[in-house]
């Protein structure tokens, strides 16, 4: 059984996928958005939602632009959102306490400040200890001071995914839960994909399938290495005042959502495929946050999620056409940045499908890097 479709196949309901289907959608096309589990089910759905674009792996460097770029989309949602039906998703701007335990963490932060103090629409200022614990008592008693600012993002990543795709939805884009068994090929061309043994015809395939790249990786023919890192978070509440702060140090940190209900994250295993979570982890995590926080009081734990971060072995996405394909496009490997990095991967794949210039500088992100010999 073959379905016609001569329209673009986005693989994967992530928050990439989602944003490619609704770029494509915005210019007029009916994008098929596939799904195997579920919209937002993977690591879309199981982080704090920070939008955070001034620091990170890569920023300063070569993700600078593209995670300024997805900031400035994520901050001004499409008036498409409400033609969804759907209530506008809120990007709150939230405060936030870098804290340094010793002199080194602290000299280490000079740059952040000085890039966050630059940047529109953020302030930065550096707390001493005495002016840190004015300002949140329960840090801990030993930190040297911390970086203050004010101008990073956060979302429901759960609910704000499935805005996106409802919005794409709403422009006329057509969403199908099913299992993508391989992809059809004519002459270096995707000409079709199967989903559970039906096979729709495609003029353009967009691969958003995050940490899930073994079977792309054989159905192209190329390597694409992404890691899947295990991050587990725990949604928790506690007594006392509410934190007005996100408060972290390095990968660890508080994420304050409403009233007393805060994220706590996160780590960064290499457990392979086991996605269980675990004794080991929850312990980490509540380790972690009693040495940031230990006047917070005892957290109850709510939820222990999560979910593979997909990570590349330089730490940058891959995004780009695939190599010695005509009208495939990647665009995965965005690590702990997926949520930030989402809206402007999925805008530059769409430029891509569509022929069109990408709004960002792709080229730290070409899929071919990983190739021996590729000029790319």
């Amino acid at each position: 059984m073959r379905e016609r479709r001569l329209l673009p196949v986005v693989i994967g309901a992530g928050i990439t996928g989602a944003f490619a289907a609704y770029f494509l959608a915005r210019r007029g096309l009916t994008p098929l958005l596939v799904e195997r589990a579920g919209v937002g089910t993977g690591a879309s759905g199981s982080n704090p939602g920070g939008l955070n674009p001034l620091h990170g792996p890569g920023i300063p460097g070569p993700l600078s632009e593209l995670a300024w770029h997805s900031f400035l989309l994520h901050l001004h949602p499409a008036r498409d959102l409400a033609r969804a039906g759907t209530p506008r998703p809120a990007v709150r701007r939230v405060r936030r306490l870098e804290v340094a335990f010793d002199a080194g963490e602290a000299n280490a932060l000079v740059p952040d400040l000085e890039r966050s103090r630059r940047a529109d629409g953020f302030e930065a200022r550096w707390l001493d200890a005495r002016e840190l614990r004015r300002l949140e008592p329960r840090v801990a008693p030993h930190a040297v001071g911390a970086l203050w600012t004010e101008g990073n993002g956060m979302v429901d990543c759960r609910t704000y995914t499935e805005a996106i795709v409802r919005a794409a939805l709403a422009l006329g884009a057509e969403l199908r839960r099913g299992c993508v068994d391989g992809i059809e090929e004519e002459n270096g061309r995707a000409v079709g994909v199967r989903v559970d043994g039906v096979e729709i015809a495609c003029g353009a395939l967009v691969l958003a399938t995050g940490a899930y790249t073994e079977d792309p990786a054989r159905w192209l023919g190329l390597p694409i290495p992404v890691e899947p890192v295990k991050g587990q978070l725990l949604l928790a509440e506690h007594e006392g005042e509410p934190l007005r702060h996100h408060v972290t140090r390095g990968i660890s940190g508080v994420y304050s959502i409403e009233a007393h209900r805060v994220w706590v994250g996160g780590t960064q295993e290499r457990a392979g495929w086991d996605a269980a979570p675990s004794r080991e982890g929850r312990e980490q995590l509540l380790r972690e946050a009693g040495r940031l926080l230990p006047a917070l009081g005892p957290l109850v734990i709510r939820e222990q999620v999560c979910a593979f971060r997909p990570m590349t072995p330089d730490g940058l996405p891959i995004l780009g056409a695939a190599p010695g394909w005509e009208n495939v496009v990647l665009a995965t490997g965005a690590g702990t940045k997926g949520m930030l990095l989402g809206a402007g991967m999925g805008e530059c794949a769409a430029a891509l499908v569509m022929g069109d210039q990408p709004p960002v500088d792709l080229r730290p992100f070409q899929p071919g890097r990983f190739m021996d010999g590729c000029a790319c």
